[in-house]
């Protein structure tokens, strides 16, 4: 049987410096002990089980060396991250595949080793103001899915936001 997989937190980020969009606030030592804790719990119950971590919402590799710095890796069998960013569009405007290298890259420098990535939301905003771009969006959720596999991403689950305004 393949191993299950639990992811442990959800953007994690959004309770750090210098979101805090919602309390509590997080500290890295705080967000690793939370980790920690999550894998031997799992671990205990689910000996071959697979446990991702630490799942921050933007995907920038500084905040990744601050997680990794700390022990992050020694408590997670696969990176659960999602890839927002802010400031562009298109994937090649915010240099993807140099931020994925950059983060495979920290990973073997605090960890040893490189763990699979699991890119579990990435979306494109369906609407610019109040024009419908359907096609764009389809382009910019292509070129970055390419993007990710080329560079070794393990699992890809892309996230419309647009679908939210159908649901009413």
């Amino acid at each position: 049987m393949a191993p299950r997989i639990y992811g442990s937190v959800w953007e994690l980020n959004l309770n750090m410096p210098p979101f805090v969009s919602q309390p509590p606030q997080y500290t890295v030592a705080e967000s690793i002990e939370l980790q920690k804790r999550t894998a031997e719990v799992v671990k205990a119950e689910d000996p071959g089980a697979l446990v991702l971590g630490a799942c921050p919402s933007y995907f920038r590799p500084e905040w990744f060396q601050s997680m990794f710095k700390e022990g992050l890796l020694r408590y997670i069998d696969g990176l659960e991250t999602h890839g927002y960013h802010t400031g562009t569009f298109t994937p090649e405007e915010w240099d993807f595949p140099g931020k994925i290298r950059e983060v495979k890259s920290l990973m073997e420098r605090f960890g040893g080793k490189l763990l699979p990535i699991y890119m579990t939301e990435l979306g494109e905003w369906g609407k610019v103001g109040t024009e419908i771009i359907h096609r764009a969006q389809a382009q910019h959720m292509v070129r970055a899915a390419i993007i990710m596999k080329g560079e070794g991403v393990r699992v890809f689950l892309p996230f419309f936001g647009i679908d939210y305004e159908r649901a009413g």
